[in-house]
């Protein structure tokens, strides 16, 4: 089980890897998807989620069951405030006090 470390850290892995992706045409997903990171399906869905309900990202939703789920990312990105986040985390500032 993921600790809220673990969980901080790869929100910020997740952050860190969108950006570095923001030159490209379309995000590639495997790059920040729940194998390449090493965690669970239904961990990853709920990190995605709260990314998504807290704007830190667009373009995410799923259905269904969350370790099955029906992912729709066609048009995942970094939002702003996400890119904000990312950059304040790699400016040294701890993510649990980014709230």
């Amino acid at each position: 089980m993921a600790t809220r470390t673990d969980s901080f850290k790869i929100i910020k892995e997740i952050l860190a890897r969108m950006e570095a992706q923001m030159d490209r045409p379309c995000m590639d997903w495997s790059q920040f998807s729940a194998d390449s990171l090493g965690m669970s399906m239904p961990h990853w869905v709920r990190i995605m989620t709260m990314l998504a309900e807290d704007g830190l990202i667009r373009g995410f939703s799923y259905s269904g069951d969350e370790s099955a789920p029906r992912l729709d990312i066609g048009n995942i990105r970094l939002a702003l405030r996400g890119l904000e986040y990312a950059a304040k985390i790699k400016a040294g500032y701890d993510p649990r006090a980014l709230t």
